[in-house]
């Protein structure tokens, strides 16, 4: 499968992502490797207890 992406759409994302990353980095450039490693564990398993939940909630 290809899959290709219209340029409306690279522009779209464009004008979203890179500001956003601009901001990513900004948020994040004070902080060390380990707090951000540590902190990036914890979201990641908020996630997937959300994620774990929602399935539930489906299968119900």
């Amino acid at each position: 499968m290809t899959v290709t992406m219209h340029e409306p759409a690279r522009q779209m994302a464009g004008e979203f992502f890179t500001p956003l990353g601009v901001r990513m980095r900004a948020a994040t450039a004070d902080v060390d490797a380990e707090d951000l490693a540590r902190t990036t564990a914890v979201v990641r398993r908020m996630i997937a207890a959300v994620t774990a939940t929602r399935k539930n909630q489906a299968a119900s």
